[in-house]
């Protein structure tokens, strides 16, 4: 039974980590969303600290799945936290899809921002003013109750730091860019509805 749901975690896991390598990828090829744009203060070092993590934290997930060493520092050894962080990793990964479908053409990373073609305002975007910030790190504090393991943990603490950070960052130059930003952001939350 654990090694079924070991099993079935791992393919999940793997499964969430191809999809968005392949959905930001096809995203960022050669830069399409740049076109016909204009530039916004990007966070350049964020694009190697963000890829390391996701390849951190989603290699030590797998790893800990399996190999129970202290040196993953594992905070919790529980079949139930494990499921639960799975089910807010898979629940990320299906929302983080349907934030970029909202958001079509107008994304662009933050370590290389430009600024949206419109504002966008429906779907997600109608609540939440930044779905695939909070959707990520579903994924990342999924992944980190999901292993147990205090590295994952902390990969997620940091990313927590970088994407509030961003946020800030990414309002400021909304806020100057687009008159109406702020009749929006007085009618939405900027990452969790009835909270921030």
């Amino acid at each position: 039974m654990i090694i079924a749901l070991k099993a079935l975690s791992s393919l999940i896991t793997l499964g969430i980590s191809i999809s968005m390598i392949r959905g930001y990828g096809r995203k960022r090829f050669q830069r399409k969303y740049s076109k016909d744009r204009s530039p916004a203060v990007s966070l350049k070092l964020m694009g190697p600290i963000s890829k390391f993590l996701f390849i951190f934290n989603f290699s030590m997930t797998l790893l800990s799945l399996w190999v129970k060493s202290h040196l993953f520092l594992f905070f919790h050894d529980s079949i139930v936290l494990m499921c639960f962080g799975l089910t807010i990793c898979t629940t990320g990964w299906y929302f983080l899809k349907k934030a970029f479908s909202d958001l079509g053409e107008n994304y662009s990373p933050i370590f290389d921002a430009y600024l949206p073609k419109q504002l966008v305002t429906s779907g997600l975007y109608s609540k939440i003013r930044h779905p695939i910030y909070l959707f990520n790190l579903f994924i990342s504090f999924g992944l980190a109750i999901m292993s147990g393991s205090g590295w994952v943990l902390l990969g997620a603490l940091i990313s927590f730091v970088l994407l509030m950070i961003g946020i800030e960052r990414e309002e400021q130059y909304l806020t100057k860019a687009y008159g109406e930003y702020k009749a929006y952001s007085q009618s939405s939350w900027k990452l969790i509805p009835y909270i921030y």
